[in-house]
């Protein structure tokens, strides 16, 4: 019992978002702007920064959807298991 009461302080005085809703702000209508909506793999390989952190970390396009391609198939084999 003490373990669960010590470990829910550290919860709240460490992460103290964890378990609440997001803020909203109001008026924002930014792409991307709420919690909880994601881009598209292409918006995401598209992007120049992506592009420019994908060179620098030596990774090719190819190889990064083979590898997102592998880890779905991976994904829907253990969800029909």
């Amino acid at each position: 019992m003490l373990e669960a009461c010590v470990h829910q302080v550290a919860i709240e005085q460490y992460m103290p978002f964890v378990g609440r809703e997001p803020r909203r702000s109001a008026g924002r209508h930014e792409p991307y702007a709420e919690a909880g909506i994601e881009p598209r793999l292409e918006d995401l390989l598209g992007d120049p920064l992506t592009l420019l952190l994908m060179q620098r970390d030596g990774v090719s396009d190819t190889s990064l959807r083979q590898l997102i391609g592998a880890a779905k198939e991976h994904l829907r084999a253990r969800c029909t298991a």
